[in-house]
């Protein structure tokens, strides 16, 4: 009975997540705006952009094409989320 419970919450889940159009995210329900503008930046900018970045406690956005690493600090700020629209290994982070 507990796996038919939570079978059944698993679908319920699946198909509200279905109805919005959204794929399944992992990230807090406050954030998912953020992480949409990050996505479309990422997806709208130069053909080689392949990560959108804001940094913590600012609105500075940035994103990074090939041959760039992006920079997980700023001036001493962090990097609050980045949102990957192509696969990318960096091999020389600043």
């Amino acid at each position: 009975m507990k796996f038919l419970s939570y079978l059944a919450g698993l679908s319920i889940a699946a198909v509200s997540v279905a109805a919005l159009g959204l794929p399944p995210l992992n990230v807090p329900l406050n954030l998912v705006p953020e992480y949409l503008k990050l996505l479309a930046m990422c997806n709208n900018g130069p053909p080689n952009t392949y990560v959108a970045v804001l940094y913590a406690g600012t609105n500075d956005y940035a994103t990074f094409a090939f041959g760039q690493c992006y920079p997980y600090r700023i001036d001493g700020v962090l990097a609050e989320m980045a949102v990957f629209c192509k696969a990318v290994t960096c091999y020389d982070n600043p």
